[in-house]
């Protein structure tokens, strides 16, 4: 039963008419082997763009505040750079050994690269840290790599629906976790580096 809000979350976060902070849309992104569950939501918002022919332009109007230099169609972009911005929250325990409920929160502030290899595929990854903040523990922090993030947009024949794309990744946060970190010394949770795959979906509005 738990999967049934989440899933009509991401029905929701699909269809929003509009995006969450830039030009890109939003997403909805789910990250694992922290122990605990976390899921967000969030954006990015395209700092530069360079086309085919090499020349550099700005990817977005982000709501007509951004003007200059030309803008680049997102079918023409070959180099991407982005400033992405999430948050999560916890769902479920946040230690599968003792029971604790309480909350768990945190932002990914990251900056990332892409190469577009197509308008449906792009490869790319970043780096940036997580601050992390909830019940029963202090604000802390930790580093986070992703060297590979692979974005894919299946239905391109379709007008409204190649704006839809899938994105799986793989990153490492550094310095690790235990228990003590969110304010639980009972749990035997305790990691000293953390990959950490994930999983989004979301919708373009700029494309």
């Amino acid at each position: 039963m738990k999967r049934i809000p989440i899933l009509l979350l991401v029905c929701m976060w699909a269809f929003l008419p509009t995006p969450a902070g830039a030009d890109d849309g939003g997403w909805l992104d789910w990250l694992y082997h922290l122990d605990m569950k976390l899921v967000g939501i969030g954006t990015e918002f395209h700092l530069l763009c360079v086309d085919k022919a090499d020349r550099a332009g700005r990817c977005e109007d982000l709501y007509g505040i951004v003007r200059g230099r030309r803008k680049i169609p997102f079918d023409e972009i070959k180099h991407r750079i982005d400033f992405r911005v999430a948050f999560y929250w916890k769902y479920g325990e946040r230690f599968s050994d003792v029971i604790d409920r309480r909350s768990v929160k945190g932002f990914k502030l990251m900056g990332m690269y892409y190469y577009h290899f197509s308008p449906a595929f792009q490869l790319g990854g970043g780096a940036g840290y997580m601050p992390f903040f909830g019940d029963g523990f202090d604000l802390f922090s930790r580093g986070i790599v992703t060297p590979i993030s692979i974005v894919w947009s299946p239905f391109q024949d379709n007008q409204f629906w190649k704006r839809l794309f899938f994105r799986v990744e793989e990153s490492y946060i550094m310095q690790g976790f235990s228990g003590v970190n969110f304010g639980n010394s009972a749990t035997n949770f305790a990691k000293t580096g953390v990959w950490n795959p994930s999983f989004a979906i979301g919708f373009r509005v700029r494309q």
